[in-house]
C-alpha cells in the first residue's frame, strides 16, 4: 500500500473530508492543527464557523465571592478541552479541579480583571456550540447585560439563573431584557432578593407577558436563607394574590410552590430533621391556545 501511495502521503495531502473528520474528533488539539499547513488553518477556521460542529460548556457561573468580596467565575466543559478553551490566557489565573472527567475553573476576579473578562469569555464562547446552564449575579448582569449578551454570539443556552434580583424597576426589566435573544433559552430563574420585589404590578405584569412570549418557563425563587420557615405560606400566599391580579386573561399557567430545602445529610438515617419548607417557587407559563 505504501508504494502505491508513494512518499507523497503527509498531513497535508490528506483530503479535505479526512481532515475534517480528524479535527471534529480530535477539537481539543485544535490550535495545534491549524498550524500543520495553510489548509489545514483554513479548513479548521470554516470548522469553527459552524456551531453544531463545537463542544459543549456544561455550565457558567459568575457570582460572588462567599470568602472575600471578589467575584468568581466558574467554568464546567470536558476535560480534554482545558487548553481548546484557552484557560491559560484568561485575565487572571484559573484554579482548575478534576472532576468525573470535567474540569472546574475557578477565577476569582478584582476590579482590574472584571474588566477584561468580558472580552474573554467572548472567545470562549465563540468555541462552544452551547452551554448548558449559566448562573450569574445581578450585580453582574445590570451594569454590563448587552454586552453579556453580544459575548455570548450565537451559543444557545438551556437555562440561566440571575440571582439577588431586588426590584422590578424599568432599568432592571431593560437589562433582563437581553436574555430574552438568546437562541433556544429554555427556562429563566429569577433568584430573588427578598420578598417584596413587586412594587410595580404594571412593570411585572409586562415583563411576564414578555418574557413568556420568548422563554417557555418562566421561574421566580427566594431562597431558603432568604426565607424564614415560618413565613413560607404567607409569601407563597402573597405571590398567588399578585399573580391572580395580574393574570386575569388567564392567558398564564401559575404554578406557586413551597419546597423543601435539601441538605448534603438529608439521607444519614442518624440525623433526624423533620421535612420543612423553606423556599418559595412560583413557574410560569404561557397557555398553549
Amino acid at each position: 500500500m505504501s508504494s502505491y501511495l508513494g512518499d507523497d502521503l503527509n498531513l497535508n495531502t490528506l483530503p479535505s473530508d479526512a481532515i475534517r473528520n480528524i479535527i471534529k474528533v480530535g477539537v481539543e488539539s485544535f490550535d495545534n492543527m491549524s498550524l500543520i499547513s495553510r489548509r489545514w488553518h483554513n479548513i479548521s477556521a470554516f470548522h469553527l464557523t459552524n456551531r453544531h460542529h463545537l463542544p459543549v460548556i456544561d455550565s457558567f457561573k459568575w457570582i460572588d465571592s462567599v470568602a472575600d468580596s471578589k467575584s468568581c467565575v466558574d467554568l464546567r466543559f470536558p476535560h480534554k478541552l482545558t487548553d481548546y478553551f484557552g484557560i491559560d490566557r484568561a485575565p487572571a489565573k484559573f484554579d482548575c479541579y478534576r472532576n468525573s472527567g470535567f474540569t472546574d475553573a475557578y477565577l476569582h476576579l478584582n476590579n482590574r480583571d472584571d474588566t477584561r473578562m468580558l472580552p474573554y469569555l467572548e472567545r470562549v464562547f465563540a468555541r462552544c456550540s452551547r452551554i448548558g446552564r449559566i448562573e450569574i449575579c445581578a450585580n453582574h448582569i445590570m451594569p454590563r447585560a448587552e454586552e453579556f449578551r453580544m459575548a455570548l454570539g450565537g451559543a444557545t443556552v438551556g437555562e440561566v439563573t440571575v440571582i439577588g434580583y431586588s426590584q422590578f424597576a424599568d432599568y432592571s426589566v431593560t437589562c433582563i431584557r437581553h436574555l430574552f435573544t438568546i437562541p433556544s433559552l429554555s427556562r429563566l430563574v429569577i433568584c430573588c432578593k427578598n420578598k417584596d420585589i413587586w412594587d410595580s404590578k404594571d412593570v411585572l405584569k409586562n415583563f411576564i407577558e414578555e418574557a413568556t412570549m420568548s422563554v417557555p418557563k418562566l421561574e421566580f425563587v427566594i431562597p431558603h436563607y432568604k426565607l424564614p420557615t415560618e413565613r413560607v405560606e404567607d409569601v407563597r400566599g402573597l405571590w398567588k394574590t399578585r399573580m391572580e391580579e395580574i393574570n386575569e386573561e388567564n392567558r398564564l399557567e401559575v404554578t406557586v410552590r413551597a419546597e423543601e430545602q435539601r441538605y448534603d445529610y438529608d439521607d444519614d438515617p442518624y440525623v433526624m430533621r423533620p421535612p420543612q419548607p423553606t423556599t418559595v417557587r412560583m413557574i410560569v407559563k404561557r397557555r398553549q391556545m
